[in-house]
């Protein structure tokens, strides 16, 4: 489940299915949720190694 509104449809992710994080979603969220980042976008980019590093644990705890 999710928000209202803030579903999608499997059809409207654009993701593999061996992929846990959509980074175009994750780097839109940052932007809107960091001021800091929504001033400079760019730093979203550093955040990326640790999301990395995260879809990567998750990853071995499902398979």
């Amino acid at each position: 489940m999710g928000l209202p509104g803030n579903t999608k449809s499997t059809h409207e992710i654009q993701r593999g299915v061996n992929e846990v994080l959509v980074e175009s979603e994750l780097t839109a969220a940052l932007i809107r949720l960091n001021p800091e980042i929504s001033q400079t976008p760019a730093l979203a980019d550093e955040v990326f190694p640790f999301t990395n590093s995260l879809a990567e644990l998750m990853q071995h705890k499902i398979s």
